[in-house]
């Protein structure tokens, strides 16, 4: 007859509740340093204004240590030459609600590369978010 162990003698050989714990923290700290460091804004999808008529596939991103957002992305499709106007609302400490709005001149070509970086002002008060993204095609007049 064969000896068989039972799992409750088998588990505290493989892995002790102590080392476990510090493996548990390790992982959590290392997610959170990461997530200090930057927060992804918009990612991966399609982001368009209300109209759906300017579209880009691509990311948003604060970069909390560099105090920077970047926008990286390409247009989905031909449009109107003109702007793009990303309007970034964030919170300061006191509750008072802050705006910043980064202006893109584009010349409209499915494919477009957008590859913005700025500083936006309280950058050291506060995380942003996209609050609203709009697009203006270029004045005809001044074609």
């Amino acid at each position: 007859m064969q000896h068989q162990r039972s799992i409750h003698q088998i588990a505290p050989q493989a892995v002790s509740t102590p080392t476990l714990l510090m493996f548990l923290v390790a992982l959590l700290s290392i997610a959170d340093f990461s997530h200090a460091i930057s927060r992804e804004i918009v990612r991966g999808r399609s982001i368009c204004d209300q109209t759906e008529t300017a579209c880009i596939d691509g990311s948003i991103t604060w970069l909390k240590n560099r105090k920077m957002i970047t926008i990286e992305g390409r247009l989905k499709r031909d449009i109107e030459p003109g702007k793009l106007f990303f309007m970034f609302s964030g919170h300061l400490s006191s509750g008072e609600q802050v705006f910043h709005t980064k202006q893109v001149e584009i010349r409209g070509k499915r494919g477009e590369i957008l590859d913005e970086r700025f500083k936006p002002p309280y950058s050291n008060q506060t995380i942003w978010a996209l609050h609203k993204f709009t697009y203006h095609p270029a004045d005809p007049e001044a074609k």
